[in-house]
């Protein structure tokens, strides 16, 4: 039989086999990040044909974090419930599941959020001027970031995946490019990496 079909553990969580679904914004959840029946409908039907864990699609963190229309959110406790009945249908099929949990910045649809960063820098894949965000909005979407992980624990989904990448938030203050700061929060590596340090702690202690 081959390895993929052999189980795997993640920690404490023992997988099937090796066939995960990877993150792709789906673009399904309702006008205000809600889940729908097509929501539902479309994760079951991977869960049926046999992977063994589904990572969700980017979900945002925030009301000012939306990257474009009809993504889903984890930014009220009102959607908990949406949330766990996905989880449900996908346990079912003897899956497990995952939310990505993210913040646009300057990388989303400037319908739907204003673009912001590190700095007032372009951002190279949207060609969008971020605004530059204060120290009391940095600390406002780290703690949004925990308070996300603790509605994804309560809808009983089994892990989190932090988006870090594609020019969306956390990658803007990783980079040199667009993270310009010469404060606590950029200036060189260590104080760059200090935003998704923030975050993975305060999601850490959310969980």
């Amino acid at each position: 039989m081959s390895i993929l079909f052999k189980p795997y553990a993640i920690n404490q969580l023992t997988l099937k086999n090796r066939f995960i679904k990877s993150s792709t914004a789906e673009r399904m959840a309702g006008p205000d990040g809600e889940v729908t029946p097509a929501l539902l409908d479309f994760y079951e039907r991977i869960a049926r044909g046999g992977a063994a864990c589904i990572f969700l699609g980017h979900s945002y963190v925030h009301p000012l974090g939306k990257a474009h229309h009809r993504m889903t959110g984890v930014y009220n406790d009102r959607l908990i419930p949406g949330l766990r009945s996905l989880a449900d249908v996908i346990h079912r099929h003897d899956c497990h599941v995952f939310a990505q949990i993210n913040y646009a910045g300057s990388r989303g649809d400037k319908e739907c959020a204003e673009p912001v960063g590190p700095s007032a820098v372009v951002n190279p894949s949207t060609g969008l001027l971020a605004r530059g965000l204060n120290s009391s909005e940095i600390l406002e979407i780290v703690h949004a970031f925990g308070q996300a992980a603790a509605r994804v624990r309560e809808a009983r989904l089994d892990g989190i995946l932090i988006h870090g990448g594609h020019g969306y938030l956390v990658s803007l203050f990783n980079s040199p490019l667009t993270n310009q700061r010469t404060d606590e929060w950029g200036g060189d590596g260590k104080r760059r990496f200090r935003f998704l340090e923030e975050v993975y702690g305060v999601i850490r202690r959310a969980v």
